[in-house]
């Protein structure tokens, strides 16, 4: 599964086009000193793009189903310049509001949400 066809699940366009905005700046500012190795742009671009949406990932009034869209959205992005921070995708999604898992499987019935799981889990080089 490509980057964009997850991105394009979350049906968050808004949230996404500003993400990877931020990113294609600060990665384009960082990179434009000739010499700059990856490891140097990484530890340039990420801080100050995780400063930015560590304000939505810890607000009391913001559900949990908008903080896991927007931290996929973010960890899709960053996989997709060739970064990775293991805080963005330590936490697993929550389930959406309604849904219960399956008796003794702890599987949630909704096939959406189990799909993107399991897409993100393999772009991401985790068992599916």
């Amino acid at each position: 599964m490509k980057h964009q066809q997850i991105l394009d699940k979350l049906a968050a366009r808004g949230l996404v086009r500003v993400m990877d905005e931020e990113l294609a700046r600060w990665v384009k500012h960082r990179m434009s000193p000739p010499g700059r190795t990856h490891a140097e742009v990484e530890q340039d671009v990420i801080p100050p793009v995780l400063l930015r949406w560590r304000c939505l990932f810890d607000a009391e009034d913001v559900g949990p189903a908008a903080k896991d869209i927007a931290r996929v959205a973010l960890a899709t992005l960053l996989h997709k310049y060739g970064f990775q921070d293991p805080g963005t995708t330590a936490q697993d999604p929550h389930p959406p509001h309604g849904a219960d898992p399956r008796p003794g499987e702890g599987l949630w019935q909704l096939s959406d949400l189990m799909s993107l799981q399991e897409d993100v889990r393999r772009l991401f080089g985790g068992t599916a």
